[in-house]
């Protein structure tokens, strides 16, 4: 195999593991190492984050989304955008700590942020609905924890049972050349 039609494969590969859809017949494939290069020429740091998570969370790589939304969020740490997509990535990834601070800082940004009543809507909605998924995660989570903590009960009165059987019948065994 050539390395051009190896890099076709991998590429191919890659956009069948991505979020997006993968490349259909006869479409070009998405190249994400030059999109992600090109967003180096763009001054405002804000929006070059911005650009590089979309960039990033289209190319399937959740984690390195959420790496990029976090750094953003330092310079900017009020953006909405970023916020949301963090957000959204924490929930993803199942990283409840972290999407429950994010949720409340996004609904404090949208309190704080002059819009528009149209806007304003929108983003409370988004933020509520958000909120409730990080809701929803804490709690899945704390029930995951609850049955963790019963199995492992379980497990230790069973064996416990078991080992007790075992000593009592260990004792009640004939011993041999006892009469």
């Amino acid at each position: 195999m050539d390395l051009q039609a190896l890099t076709h494969a991998s590429l191919v590969l890659s956009g069948l593991l991505s979020v997006g859809r993968p490349p259909q017949e006869g479409q070009p494939i998405p190249r994400y190492d030059r999109e992600l290069a090109a967003t180096l020429a763009e001054p405002d740091a804000t929006i070059r984050s911005r650009a590089r998570v979309e960039i990033l969370y289209r190319a399937g790589d959740l984690p390195g989304a959420l790496s990029e939304a976090l750094s953003g969020l330092q310079r900017s740490p009020a953006d909405r955008i970023l916020l949301r997509r963090a957000l959204e990535l924490e929930t993803a990834l199942r990283m409840a700590d972290r999407a429950s601070a994010h949720a409340e800082e996004l609904e404090r940004a949208v309190r704080r942020e002059p819009l528009d009543e149209e806007a304003r809507r929108w983003w409370e909605r988004e933020a509520a609905a958000l909120s409730a998924q990080v809701k929803e995660l804490r709690e899945h989570q704390a029930s995951l924890d609850r049955a963790t903590a019963r199995a492992r009960w379980v497990s230790l009165a069973v064996l416990g049972a078991v080992t007790a059987a075992s000593l009592a019948l260990a004792g009640f065994r004939p011993r041999r050349g006892a009469r």
